[in-house]
């Protein structure tokens, strides 16, 4: 019996070898270079892989692609001779793209990794899908559109009040700042710390912001958290809003979807929410001075009484105050909602 499993032990052992040696990754590798003053705008087109947009200093604008296979000899082989990168120029314009044969397929393991070397001041258009997005720095207009995949940004601070377009499918973004941007999520994920102006479609995805001047938005089923956010505007459709501090306004039509916001400071300028079936949680500063309109049915309405002057009204299912909050002043709030409970004090 000793003897038979000691067999076995090295009939294991060999076996390993064997794959150690048949598994093994070969390596496919292009290059192409251009002079930075001849290009302005860099399109890259890649699946199975990493796009890895790195900034230079220099005068010349290079693109290292590698091509990796696992497998015996003849199945890696074949998994090159099936990809091929394309390149090309027109204009200013500058291209890379991936090819892959209509026919091919595996089950080894294989990537097509982008390493590019550019400016930060070039525009740039990436469309990747089943692989990761990594862009150092961009002060040139951007254009991206992952699916399947990751982008880890730094500063992304495109020009113009378009900014950077972003589209990304089931991946997450993690972003250190971005100026002006659209963005469309869908299944996805995005984390920025610092963010100017956002024009959002969105929908069963995550956006958590620290710090941003504006967003406008379109969302379904979606989760918002942000620390500090200047204003709000748009029409959602169970998605809930988490906001530390409202600065000035907030616009929203909403179905289904809670909103609570913190802090609103007592210099707001607007908050006119529109919400059915959901809690509206509005943490406007003591002591602040606004006009008030809000009618809630089938709900209650928790409002500052001791400071509030004008007309209250309780009928049947349906309650309503109109008036102003310590004399009125610039800020205004017009609320209403259906099966979903009005809170204006912290």
């Amino acid at each position: 019996m000793k003897l038979r499993f000691k067999t076995l032990i090295l009939l294991a052992v060999m076996v390993g070898m064997a794959t150690a040696v048949t598994a093994q990754k070969s390596t496919k590798k292009w290059n192409q270079s251009w002079s930075a003053s001849e290009v302005e705008t860099l399109e890259i087109t890649n699946k199975f892989g990493e796009v890895k947009i790195l900034n230079t200093t220099g005068n010349q604008i290079t693109i290292e692609v590698i091509v990796s296979a696992e497998g015996s000899d003849n199945k890696a082989k074949a998994i090159l001779e099936d990809i091929s990168v394309k390149f090309g120029k027109a204009g200013s314009t500058a291209r890379a793209e991936t090819s892959i044969a209509q026919n091919f397929r595996t089950k080894n393991n294989f990537s097509i990794d982008y390493t590019v070397q550019i400016p930060a001041g070039k525009n740039l258009n990436i469309n990747n899908k089943f692989g990761n997005v990594v862009v150092q720095n961009l002060t040139g207009r951007g254009v991206f559109d992952i699916s399947y995949g990751n982008l880890t940004g730094g500063q992304i601070h495109s020009p113009g009040s378009a900014g950077v377009q972003l589209t990304l499918a089931y991946g997450r973004a993690d972003v250190e700042s971005m100026h002006n941007s659209q963005l469309v999520l869908s299944y996805s994920k995005m984390f920025v710390k610092s963010a100017g102006n956002i024009h959002l479609e969105s929908k069963y995805s995550t956006l958590n912001v620290d710090q941003m001047e504006s967003l406008w938005l379109d969302s379904k089923y979606d989760t918002f958290e942000f620390g500090k956010l200047v204003s709000l505007e748009g029409e959602s459709k169970f998605t809930n809003y988490r906001i530390g501090t409202l600065k000035k306004r907030l616009k929203l039509i909403s179905g289904y979807g809670a909103v609570r916001v913190d802090h609103v400071p007592a210099d707001f300028e607007l908050i006119d929410v529109n919400s059915s079936y959901a809690q509206i949680s509005l943490g406007v500063e003591q002591g602040a001075t606004y006009d008030v309109n809000a009618v809630c049915e089938f709900c209650t309405i928790d409002y500052p009484t001791s400071d509030f002057r004008g007309n209250r009204q309780q009928e049947n299912t349906r309650q309503s105050i109109d008036g102003k909050v310590s004399g009125g002043g610039k800020g205004k709030v017009t609320v209403v909602s259906r099966y979903g409970n009005i809170k204006l004090v912290k």
